[in-house]
């Protein structure tokens, strides 16, 4: 069975006095053994994510019965192995399906609240497990915390490739504590300070809308973002999400949420960065020649935009910071790549995903882990 860890054991990360960590959390080589001797590891990105496990043979890489049980009893070792790495990789897994998929994880607690409030469109697939997206392929989807623009967030989560594209199409990753280390004090200091209020506005379903023919602009509509269109059951939704909003005119909604800008790990306590100001702030270097018709769309005809994030007290974050954010994480962004059967399992706090566009079927599927 593995060893069985707690914070601040030897070796082990701990908290920095309650302020925000300016470092990236360690942890000894000798975890990786305690996998077991049918277990090997390789960091293909040294000092960035993903840890890379792959399997030599035996049981557990012919039974998804008693890989699941392994996993399961590894469970604390891979949760350190996250603090240190960020993310790992299990590659040549027996999981040729979202069955097994779901059979290998069945350990892990579920999120409870699904995909309730999600700001990009995917369906169940089975059970807990999700589509990781519908955004169209030619989009770019930069590196973000997953639902980090809600009061209730996965913990990690676990992506599965049934299949690959023809091109493209990596689930990319990035080291947030790396990326943090990188931005000025001071705006460390003013996220830390007024924390930060995400603005979205969710159109009626089957109305055209003039971002329809523009991928790149995503304006979700309530019943992507709520499941439902029934406006009862968008109020109470909105309610246990901790949201403000408004009714529009049209049948839309406005929606408002005050958060944190960082949040703390719950194994090491460290305080990290953890919002959505890289993806919910439209810039002209992310929308290129649609930016001007972005503007067209919403700011100059009065429309809401899709989303928006503010400092907490209301005032508009510096663009200059949000191209500091724009080239930190990409120089942070690294692409794995995907073969089919692997899964990779993500520190939700500690690091961002992402996706490359790609050409041809991409099946990859996620489940959301509290």
């Amino acid at each position: 069975m593995g060893a069985r860890f707690t914070s601040g054991s030897q070796g082990r990360p701990v908290a920095d006095s309650g302020a925000v960590s300016r470092t990236v959390a360690t942890a000894p080589d000798r975890l990786v053994d305690e996998l077991g001797p049918g277990v090997q590891a390789d960091l293909p990105f040294p000092g960035k994510p993903p840890l890379v496990l792959r399997l030599r043979g035996g049981e557990i890489a012919e039974s998804i019965e008693a890989a699941s049980r392994w996993f399961a009893r590894q469970a604390d070792v891979i949760d350190w192995l996250l603090v240190r790495h960020g993310a790992l990789l299990l590659r040549g897994f027996p999981v040729p399906d979202t069955d097994a998929f779901a059979r290998l994880i069945s350990h892990y607690r579920p999120h409870a609240a699904g995909y309730l409030g999600g700001a990009t469109p995917r369906e169940a697939i089975k059970g807990t497990v999700y589509e990781a997206t519908q955004v169209p392929p030619q989009v770019t989807i930069l590196l973000h915390q997953e639902m980090a623009y809600l009061r209730n967030y996965p913990v990690k989560l676990a992506f599965f490739c049934k299949s690959p594209p023809s091109t493209g199409g990596a689930t990319t990753v990035g080291d947030f504590r790396r990326f943090m280390d990188g931005l000025p004090d001071r705006f460390l200091g003013e996220l830390r300070e007024k924390g930060v209020t995400y603005h979205r506005s969710f159109r009626v379903p089957g109305v055209p809308h003039p971002s329809d023919a523009y991928p790149a602009i995503y304006h979700a509509d309530l019943r992507q973002g709520f499941g439902t269109q029934q406006q009862g059951d968008i109020e109470q939704a909105c309610e246990r999400l901790g949201m403000t909003f408004e009714w529009e005119p049209n049948g839309g909604l406005t929606t408002h949420l005050s958060r944190p800008a960082f949040a703390e790990h719950p194994l090491t306590a460290e305080r990290v960065y953890f919002n959505h100001v890289l993806t919910q702030i439209i810039s002209p270097g992310f929308l290129g020649e649609a930016y001007e018709t972005y503007l067209d769309i919403y700011d100059r005809a009065g429309r809401a935009r899709p989303y928006h994030v503010t400092y907490g007290d209301g005032t508009e974050i510096d663009m200059a910071d949000h191209q500091r954010v724009t080239d930190g994480l990409a120089a942070a962004t690294i692409a794995p790549g995907w073969h089919a059967g692997d899964v990779l399992l993500i520190d939700n706090i500690y690091t961002g995903h992402g996706r490359a566009p790609f050409t041809g079927r991409r099946d990859v599927q996620v489940a959301l882990i509290d």
